[in-house]
């Protein structure tokens, strides 16, 4: 009998990806909007700014925009994965198209890491810009959890690389026998 287990992963696969692909913009708007387009005082409640803060709308927009390339970028890895997953429930292998979706989540992954650790860098600056003088604004911020992100791309990318050039070979070879 043939081992199917594999389709069940690749289908709880898929929803987590769609039920992701869905909460991970809600989530972004959810927080983002009222911080960018309530009052200059929205973001008083942050644990970093003064209670005596008050952002103007161009820092608020700056801050609500700093973060968008992100969202794009992690939006079209989602899509991206989706498109993969669906090649592989569809027993497309070792194909010239699942290789370019493999690359494709790769570097939407790279973007997204990148777009993330420059946003987060510029984050604790944009919000702590204008707190008053008991507490010094802090310059930059780092996450290393997106360099992860970041690598994990560049990584993905390039194994889909290898794996390209593995499928020409392959072809090459058939086409000579």
């Amino acid at each position: 009998m043939e081992n199917r287990s594999h389709i069940w992963i690749a289908r709880a696969l898929l929803a987590g990806l769609i039920a992701f692909g869905a909460y991970y913009p809600y989530t972004f708007l959810r927080t983002m909007i009222p911080l960018a387009f309530s009052g200059p005082e929205s973001w008083q409640f942050l644990w970093i700014v003064d209670d005596t803060a008050l952002a103007p709308l161009g820092a608020r927009l700056f801050h609500f925009s700093m973060w968008v390339p992100t969202v794009l970028a992690t939006q079209g890895m989602i899509l991206a994965a989706i498109w993969l997953v669906g090649l592989l429930l569809r027993g497309i292998y070792f194909e010239t198209r699942t290789v370019r979706a493999l690359q494709w989540v790769g570097g939407l992954a790279a973007v997204a890491g990148a777009t993330a650790l420059v946003s987060m860098s510029f984050e604790a600056w944009v919000l702590t810009a204008y707190n008053s003088g008991e507490r010094a604004p802090i310059r930059f911020h780092f996450e290393s959890g997106e360099i992860g992100v970041l690598l994990t791309g560049l990584g993905l990318f390039l194994l889909g690389w290898v794996l390209r050039v593995t499928v020409i070979m392959r072809r090459e070879n058939q086409e000579i026998v």
